[in-house]
């Protein structure tokens, strides 16, 4: 298990990751505060990665290294247009990855969700199945709503676009029947298995449809939104969107409520009997901008 504590005048966020039932940690995170000062405006950046395959730590700790560095020369375009500047900054990352002899990105890949608050309006750009949920604050009651869409084949759109690369959309057969998620394979090969549609890295799926293409918004943070929360898909599977919010509503500051929300997600897993790792990182908002 691992934590973390990011503060200052302008931010107050908590991190916790654990390799849960996994053999290998292949989540990562990234908390910049202060990141970039554009126009007297400060920029945060936060970000959570969960790598897949056998080079799947490498390839979210490559994402994670290569964000930052790749944003920092994009300031121009964040001027202008910060939801431009996250889809090109995507593109470049995945090229990036692609190119490192150093790791296996033709069966290994990373998902990500990325995010740059400036203001009070937050830039989120995401590819894979981690989330980024808003809670907001009414009556002293918390509510929550996911900002992120999976990318995977339960969505006709997603999977009808995989299908027409050439990608076989199927669940693995296991013990004389299909079972789990659907995953995308190459024509009649056993590979890759992948379950998300877009990510970064995974050269092999990247031929059949599977895109590094990010979906971007930006949200108009409002006095009553209270927390964000990243999370891998561990976080997702073991805890629900209104479990999450009932994790917040305990108190504590945001590493305090990081480390229980860690607790309570991993004894989720168990009871579904899930092997996964989870990350996640919680941000304190204060009036629609970062406490």
């Amino acid at each position: 298990m691992g934590t973390s504590n990011q503060a200052n005048s302008n931010i107050l966020i908590g991190a916790a990751t654990d390799i849960g039932g996994k053999p290998e940690q292949q989540d990562d995170y990234l908390v910049l505060p202060n990141f970039l000062v554009i126009d007297n405006q400060i920029v945060h950046l936060i970000g959570i990665f969960d790598g897949h395959g056998s080079d799947g730590k490498k390839a979210a700790n490559e994402a994670k290294a290569l964000f930052p560095t790749v944003l920092s020369s994009l300031k121009d375009t964040i001027k202008k247009d910060p939801l431009q500047a996250l889809k090109n900054s995507f593109t470049i990352v995945n090229d990036n990855m692609k190119q490192n002899q150093a790791i296996d990105t033709y069966l290994s890949g990373t998902t990500a969700v990325i995010s740059l608050i400036i203001d009070n309006n937050l830039h989120v750009a995401h590819v894979g199945d981690s989330r980024l949920a808003l809670y907001k604050e009414n009556d002293t009651k918390l509510s929550g709503r996911l900002l992120t869409i999976d990318h995977n084949c339960d969505s006709p759109e997603e999977r009808k676009r995989v299908e027409a690369a050439g990608g076989r959309v199927e669940q693995l057969w296991l013990d004389g029947k299909f079972d789990g998620p659907l995953r995308i394979f190459k024509g009649t090969l056993p590979y890759p298995g992948i379950i998300v549609t877009r990510t970064l890295g995974d050269g092999a799926a990247q031929t059949i449809g599977v895109l590094p293409d990010p979906d971007v918004q930006t949200v108009k943070l409002s006095p009553e939104d209270k927390y964000l929360v990243f999370g891998t898909d561990g976080l997702w599977d073991g805890l629900s969107v209104d479990q999450v919010g009932k994790v917040i509503m305990k108190g504590g500051n945001p590493i305090e409520i990081a480390n229980k929300m860690l607790r309570y997600g991993l004894d989720g897993l168990n009871k579904k009997h899930i092997d996964d790792n989870i990350t996640l990182i919680v941000c304190r908002l204060s009036g629609g901008i970062l406490a």
